[in-house]
């Protein structure tokens, strides 16, 4: 089994990836790229990269003269999760050792 290097740009998308799913960034945030690629350490060549990649991929959106910022979810879209959401969290529950 071979080990799979990942080029720089796909190490940022992950990095932005897991920072979206944990709640680091907000819904509707702007991104400052030079302060994020200070955070990263790297330069601004594969940030950028990686973030026109997200936004190929509907995770974030350009805005002329304003940059990139994160996508909120629509209402419609909020309404397609909420029940999975909740089907995960009833399971995490019914999966957790009980109380002693």
């Amino acid at each position: 089994m071979a080990i799979e290097r990942k080029n720089l740009r796909s190490q940022v998308r992950e990095e932005l990836l897991a920072r979206m799913r944990s709640g680091l960034v907000q819904p509707g945030e702007g991104i400052n790229e030079v302060q994020l690629a200070g955070e990263l350490g790297v330069s601004r060549t594969p940030l950028r990269e990686a973030l026109i990649a997200l936004e190929s991929e509907g995770q974030i959106e350009s805005e002329n003269g304003k940059g990139f910022r994160f996508v909120p979810l629509s209402a419609s879209e909020f309404r397609d999760l909420a029940p999975v959401m909740a089907a995960l969290e009833s399971l995490a529950l019914e999966l957790s050792p009980p109380d002693e």
